[in-house]
């Protein structure tokens, strides 16, 4: 019950964004969302072994999510030639941080790619969600995310239906 009620204000807020107000709030909460992740993915890393810094981790994801959202346009007067920049700026920093925060061990490797690849993995798509809703609207935003949830909709219960075995059962949410 707890999830249903979650999903549907989840739902209301991220509808309500969308189609009634302006783009900067959409790109307001992807980056909220973004530092929020940050702080989730340093917990399971921490619980995996592997402790990353989550403020630092938080702050790139964020900065991502920005960076992708408004470099390029020319009202805020950024060009699109910042985002490369930034993000190797991110890279080589996240890897630097890895590399200082603790002794050398096996670790490190893991601490560099979650570090490096967080922000990418998730900060860029929700800076390009707030980017199209700026450049295509909300129609375009609502098919995106309703083919998403459709295909993981789709993908649950085939697996539910049709699975023998689960493909990762360590991340499956089952």
């Amino acid at each position: 019950m707890v999830r249903i009620a979650s999903a549907v204000l989840l739902i209301a807020v991220v509808a309500g964004t969308i189609w009634w107000l302006p783009w900067w709030v959409t790109l307001v909460l992807a980056v909220g969302a973004a530092v929020l992740g940050g702080r989730e993915l340093a917990g399971l890393a921490a619980h995996a072994g592997t402790p990353v810094s989550p403020g630092f981790l938080s702050l790139a994801r964020g900065g991502t999510a920005l960076m992708r959202a408004v470099s390029g346009r020319t009202e805020i007067g950024l060009s699109s030639d910042g985002l490369p920049a930034l993000l190797l700026l991110i890279m080589i920093a996240m890897g630097l941080i890895a590399l200082v925060s603790g002794p050398p061990s096996p670790l490190t490797l893991t601490r560099i790619g979650i570090l490096c690849l967080a922000p990418l993995y998730v900060g860029m798509p929700l800076g390009a969600i707030a980017r199209a809703h700026a450049t295509l609207g909300p129609a375009a935003i609502t098919w995106f995310i309703g083919v998403v949830a459709s295909s993981d909709t789709a993908q649950y219960y085939t697996g539910r239906l049709n699975g023998l075995h689960k493909l990762a059962p360590v991340v499956s949410p089952g």
